[in-house]
């Protein structure tokens, strides 16, 4: 009895591991897919740097010390790092808030790079900027991975 006992207890711990496995399948990352190096890539999401994404987008970023602005569908965008905010020229609604079902809000400073997780930086897009993109997170080449749709 005991050993059937302890083989049900193995048993449930086995399912148990397999369950809490990562099955998420390697994304085909299309070829006109911009890719973002400095990404940090955790288990559910990952946190891009504002500005490179902002760049590799092909967006022209200028730098004025702790701001900077780009063009977006004919609107200036200003981005404080320090503040943490993006907002549209001569208005003060930051963009950058957590978007809803987001589980993983990062809007953070690092090494002089204002830090945004992967969620907010699709909505930030999708719906701010309207300018669609989709985020690929490729955890077995360990990089993301941006294309505009």
């Amino acid at each position: 009895m005991k050993k059937a006992f302890l083989l049900f207890i193995v048993a449930i711990c086995l399912l148990g591991f397999i369950g809490c496995a990562d099955n998420d399948p390697p994304s085909e990352i299309p070829e006109d897919a911009v890719i973002i190096d400095s990404a940090e890539i955790y288990r559910k999401y990952a946190v891009l740097p504002l500005c490179d994404v902002i760049e590799a987008l092909g967006f022209e970023l200028t730098h004025n010390g702790d701001r900077a602005s780009f063009y977006c569908n004919n609107f200036e965008y200003v981005i404080s790092i320090t503040a943490r905010t993006l907002t549209k020229a001569g208005d003060d609604e930051n963009y950058l808030i957590c978007p809803p079902g987001n589980t993983h809000f990062v809007c953070e400073l690092s090494n002089g790079d204002l830090m945004v997780d992967d969620g907010t930086v699709h909505a930030l897009f999708f719906t701010f900027l309207e300018y669609p993109i989709e985020i690929i997170i490729d955890k077995t080449s360990n990089r993301v991975a941006i294309v505009k749709k």
